[in-house]
């Protein structure tokens, strides 16, 4: 495994410590876990950017709706 040296303020280091803590893992894990919350908040940022960007326009909205009635028609073809 790679390493890599990053240095942070003191304050910054006390919060890192205090999590890492609360949820019993060493602070690079804390790390680690802080940066794929941080990944999946930017994703869930760009899909709801892009949900709002179909959503005004009433075409591509519709389609998106109808859509979906076909896929949710799926759930009762009685398959695992």
């Amino acid at each position: 495994m790679r390493t890599k040296t990053v240095l942070i303020s003191g304050e910054t280091a006390e919060a890192l410590r205090s999590l890492a803590r609360e949820h019993g893992i060493s602070e690079g894990a804390m790390v680690k876990e802080l940066v794929s919350s941080a990944k999946e908040r930017r994703l869930l940022k760009a899909m709801n950017a892009a949900y709002a960007e179909m959503a005004s326009d009433p075409g591509d909205w519709a389609a998106y709706r109808a859509e979906l009635r076909v896929w949710d028609s799926t759930l009762s073809d009685g398959l695992d």
